[in-house]
């Protein structure tokens, strides 16, 4: 009879655990709604990147800091091995590798492109990491993401940061070309 109570009781406490286990809900992704994304002249995220087309690949943990009229992306491979920090401001492009600094100025994304071998988005990545389309470019909308500009933004799964319902997992491809983020913190 003792062995009946104890078992129920514990039972009852497995039980009694399980009900007060948080259930994740899949957030889906809505592009109505987050034009107030727009305003955002401040916030950061930390990561996870990989990068590749036909010829090249690379993988990287991002750290960007953006403010209303300038980005830092700090790009380090394995084990912190290889930090590179970009700075992005109007149209100049500060890339530091530690030993050598160099400063380009024109198109940010062909400077880029120069130096990772890589067609990489840049201008319009800054707009999508918020979840937010390009918005002097036109763009078609499908379910959880978009086509602009040849590029299909897809966003495989979102998180709740605050009030704010943020990218986590974005993919990115055009052709050959294929960019997937892992967002693990946001600041914003």
């Amino acid at each position: 009879m003792i062995v009946r109570v104890i078992f129920g009781l514990l039972l009852l406490a497995v039980l009694a655990s399980c009900a007060d286990a948080p259930i994740k809900s899949a957030i889906p992704f809505q592009l109505a709604e987050r034009e107030y994304l727009y305003d955002s002249s401040v916030w950061s995220f930390a990561g996870r990147l990989a990068l590749a087309n036909e010829n090249e690949s690379f993988s990287a943990s991002i750290n960007w800091r953006h403010q209303a009229d300038r980005d830092e992306i700090e790009l380090a491979g394995p084990f912190g091995q290889g930090r590179t920090l970009l700075v992005l401001t109007g149209d100049s492009v500060v890339i530091d590798f530690g030993d050598k600094r160099l400063q380009h100025y024109g198109n940010l994304d062909e400077v880029i492109s120069m130096y990772t071998g890589i067609v990489v988005p840049v201008s319009a990545l800054k707009f999508w990491v918020l979840g937010l389309a390009e918005p002097t470019a036109n763009y078609v909308e499908f379910e959880n993401g978009f086509l602009q500009s040849g590029w299909s933004v897809q966003y495989l799964q979102m998180q709740l940061e605050g009030q704010n319902e943020m990218p986590r997992k974005i993919k990115v491809e055009k052709e050959l070309t294929k960019l997937k983020l892992i967002i693990s913190h946001w600041d914003i």
